[in-house]
């Protein structure tokens, strides 16, 4: 596993974290947004609107590099040529899933399941490697 995959594989099971971190930015654009309207002309000159605009673009900028390496994720999950690997990434890595959920989703004992998670990984990390 090179470098390029460790980071990614790094970010892979960070993914949930990336996912709410991008809602709860969201979420502080719209109240900065608030905070623009509700400012008065004449007294809130232009330092504080300045300063929230300085605030707004820099998780603006965050969202766009978050979502970039949320999409590559998923993008490269897509790749990996077996469905039940795809489905073990997806449950543990989007959908945030306890192995004890995905072993009942798939109707897998645990101990498979651990099984076609590290069977899934390897299958990523060729993926990335062909990708790179």
């Amino acid at each position: 596993m090179n470098m390029k995959n460790t980071d990614m594989m790094k970010n892979l099971k960070n993914l949930p974290y990336i996912k709410q971190r991008i809602s709860v930015m969201g979420e502080e654009l719209a109240y900065l947004k608030e905070l623009v309207e509700e400012l008065d002309p004449e007294t809130d000159a232009g330092s504080t609107k300045q300063a929230i605009d300085d605030l707004a673009h820099r998780r603006m900028s965050e969202i766009r590099q978050l979502t970039r390496v949320a999409t590559y994720l998923h993008h490269y999950i897509d790749l990996v040529d077996d469905m039940n690997c795809q489905i073990v990434l997806e449950q543990r890595y989007i959908l945030n899933k306890p192995w004890v959920a995905i072993s009942i989703d798939m109707g897998y004992g645990l101990d498979n399941v651990y099984k076609l998670h590290r069977k899934a990984l390897a299958k990523l990390d060729d993926v990335m490697d062909d990708a790179a």
